[in-house]
């Protein structure tokens, strides 16, 4: 049977994989090539993968990056990088809280290594594109109606980030492939862009930014690399493979993927257009008032392109768990006054135009990405921290990377994590986490006004309580996993005494039935008020 591919973008590079850190002036094509050059040069230690030693050393004497930005560049990639596997960073992080001195940390910190050829095409990203956190993930159009059959194309085209990832690898796919010429072969590179060839090996690195399914009339599936797909006996005509040299044109592989390149089977788009056909796509209801709109594609989603969104909840408590989010890519947008707890190992979590609400998401395996939030609390264990454009936002995490500040936050507090469920020593090992490594009160700005004043301050230790998940699942935990900084450890303490002594005074106090009552009575309504004030009513009301 004729056999169909459908190539398209990775979601990943481009909307967690864009650092927002000003690329310095050296950082351009030219270097790129002599990036790839150097590292070569450098043996073992530079290629195929180069290890974080040579990487700063580079980039802070060659392409005058800070120490903060070289390691952000590193640890961002390394984070969304899709060979990124929870077990060896998890065997990594271990390793690294037994280091007993800095000295110690900092060699196991150089000798960490990143492929350099998808690293390439990732400080390629870093200078093509400057996503636009201003628009919304989706219009609130998109979810009111589902398009008729002949409208989907047209209507998936509208999505403003998946449009502009094709349109960035469109227009710069001849670029991406020369920049993955070894360099060993630059010789050919002055060739006419007709006579120019890139081994097979070469391409691999593509995989990084392009994923690609092999279609039948049968309407078969079958997830192939890009090479796979074209060395395929009935493409390698059009893609340019030559059997003898084991190379492709370049010319013609770019072509061939131009025309195989569509949008993303499984991304927002699609799962929106076609939400109707999907039993993961749902409303939530309260006294049959729609109250939010939660849709997901792991009906159809192979495991590592698993999506779910959420939008629009609004009063509402919500909790999914690891049936529903385990592994996948997850989307909040447009929530107020809501209560959202995500408690499973998930992939990223993007939090975008929500206010005065509260997300307690699990572990995060990658990176946490929130923008344009106000006056929410967050509560997340993840790889990596980003926050832009937030206003009067509580931040409590656990995350082994700096957190990332980029411009126009305003009044953020950060705080150390403070909370646990039964299952989330599972969900961190499932996402490659441990609780020893935390720079949660570390972080790095990227506001290009080197003058500005910062834009969070600390939590104050007075204004530190726990906060308690009001749900009951398996699992073994029944503590607080990270470590609290001495100050908030001992606020805790502090105010659990005087706790005890209050109850003290109150059995000694030897109050007969009617003062019982009273005292009761006046408990209870200080403690609806305060419910009322803080928006904790939500919670009761939805329980």
């Amino acid at each position: 049977m004729a056999e169909l591919l459908a190539v398209w973008v990775r979601p990943e590079p481009f909307d967690f994989g864009i650092c927002q850190i000003p690329p310095p002036s050296k950082l351009n094509i030219s270097n790129l090539h002599r990036l790839a050059a150097y590292a070569k040069s450098k043996g073992s230690q530079g290629w195929p993968s180069m290890s974080y030693c040579l990487w700063s050393r580079c980039a802070c004497s060659k392409l005058h990056m800070t120490e903060d930005q070289a390691q952000a560049y590193f640890e961002c990639f390394r984070l969304v990088w899709y060979d990124h596997k929870a077990s060896e960073t998890l065997q990594w992080a271990k390793s690294y809280s037994r280091c007993k001195t800095e000295r110690e940390r900092d060699q196991l910190v150089q000798q960490q290594v990143v492929p350099v050829p998808q690293f390439l095409l990732f400080l390629h990203i870093q200078l093509s594109m400057k996503i636009s956190l201003k628009s919304k993930l989706m219009s609130d159009d998109e979810w009111k109606l589902v398009p008729q059959a002949h409208d989907k194309r047209a209507a998936a085209s509208k999505h403003s980030s998946e449009h502009t990832h094709m349109d960035y690898i469109s227009n710069h796919l001849l670029e991406l492939v020369q920049l993955l010429v070894e360099p060993d072969s630059y010789s050919t590179a002055s060739a006419a862009v007709a006579d120019q060839t890139i081994s097979g090996s070469s391409i691999d690195a593509l995989d990084y930014l392009l994923a690609c399914l092999k279609l039948t009339q049968s309407q078969s599936r079958k997830h192939v690399s890009l090479r796979e797909a074209a060395q395929l006996q009935s493409e390698i005509s059009h893609s340019g493979y030559s059997k003898i040299t084991h190379t492709f044109s370049i010319a013609k592989l770019v072509h061939w993927i131009r025309s195989h390149l569509t949008e993303n089977l499984y991304g927002v788009s699609s799962t929106i257009t076609n939400r109707h056909k999907l039993a993961t796509s749902s409303s939530l209801h309260v006294d049959g008032r729609r109250k939010g709109r939660m849709i997901s594609n792991l009906a159809i989603s192979p495991n590592d392109a698993r999506l779910v969104i959420l939008a629009h909840i609004k009063k509402l408590r919500v909790m999914k768990g690891e049936d529903e989010l385990a592994g996948a890519l997850v989307r909040i947008q447009s929530c107020r006054e809501a209560f959202v707890y995500l408690l499973a190992p998930m992939r990223h979590v993007w939090i975008d135009h929500c206010r005065n609400c509260t997300f307690i998401l699990g572990a995060v395996q990658g990176i946490v990405h929130i923008a344009h939030c106000t006056h929410c609390t967050v509560i997340v264990m993840c790889g990596q921290l980003q926050i832009r454009e937030c206003t009067q936002c509580v931040l409590h995490s656990c995350t082994p990377c700096k957190p990332i500040l980029q411009n126009g936050n305003d009044g953020l507090m950060l705080g150390p994590y403070h909370t646990f469920y039964p299952a989330l020593g599972q969900h961190m090992i499932a996402a490659g986490l441990i609780s020893e490594i935390n720079k949660w009160d570390s972080p790095i700005f990227t506001v290009e006004d080197d003058e500005a004043s910062p834009s969070y301050q600390l939590l104050p230790h007075d204004d530190f309580y726990p906060f308690t998940v009001p749900y009951k699942m398996s699992g073994d935990l029944k503590e607080n996993p990270c470590p609290l900084p001495p100050l908030y450890a001992n606020a805790l303490s502090k105010r659990k005494r005087s706790l005890e002594s209050w109850y003290q005074a109150l059995q000694e106090a030897d109050l007969d039935s009617s003062q019982q009552q009273q005292l009761q009575s006046a408990v209870e309504t200080q403690f609806h008020e305060w419910l009322i004030q803080t928006g904790n009513d939500i919670q009761l009301a939805n329980s």
